[in-house]
């Protein structure tokens, strides 16, 4: 999509992933985006503090990993990034695993009872930053031990916060309900929105 400017017509702002996720990479490729990918400098932490409330550690996290790659808003890209924070039933603030035996206890502490994850996002522009995040609901039926050791055999724990994906379960059979589906990667209603206030549209 293009914008008419003084009787000219203007290119969309470049619209730049500041993650390295591949399950947010493949969120916006499916809404229909067109964009680059970058690693961003910022590393965040694998467990996150816990005296802030999560929805604000989410989006300040989101927005140091877009900060962290700021250099691109010169050439009026549109920069991208998120972070996820799981809240356990008891209100802590769970991170991403560190080895495979922190993963596993993510999960039978998270498999227990419903627990919540929440998404923080932030929009850089130029000296415009945007922040929002959504939150859901999720719950999950024990899998058997043998689905667990295989899961955690897999190694697709990495990077996850809580130790999971969504997908990730969802395609290995597991059991799974959400309030809110999708938010774990990128709130893609929410994102697609405030892409739009900016200029930035899917494909076609």
């Amino acid at each position: 999509m293009t914008h008419r400017i003084a009787g000219r017509m203007t290119p969309p702002p470049t619209l730049v992933l500041a993650t390295r996720s591949p399950s947010r990479a493949a969120q916006l490729t499916a809404a229909g985006f067109a964009f680059e990918q970058v690693d961003p400098p910022f590393e965040d932490p694998d467990q996150p503090g816990q005296s802030s409330p999560p929805e604000l550690e989410a989006r300040a996290l989101a927005g140091q990993k877009a900060l962290s790659v700021y250099e691109l808003t010169a050439t009026g890209a549109v920069i991208l990034s998120a972070d996820t924070i799981v809240i356990t039933s008891d209100n802590l603030h769970v991170g991403k695993p560190v080895d495979a035996e922190d993963a596993r206890s993510m999960l039978e502490a998270l498999i227990v009872k419903p627990h919540r994850i929440l998404t923080g996002v932030a929009i850089l522009l130029a000296d415009r930053m945007l922040f929002a995040h959504e939150e859901a609901v999720i719950d999950m039926a024990p899998p058997s031990r043998e689905a667990l050791d295989a899961y955690v055999a897999s190694g697709r724990w990495r990077g996850a916060a809580g130790g999971y994906r969504l997908d990730d379960l969802k395609e290995l059979g597991w059991s799974t309900t959400t309030s809110l589906d999708p938010v774990g990667g990128l709130p893609i209603t929410r994102v697609t929105s405030m892409l739009a206030d900016l200029g930035v549209y899917p494909n076609g």
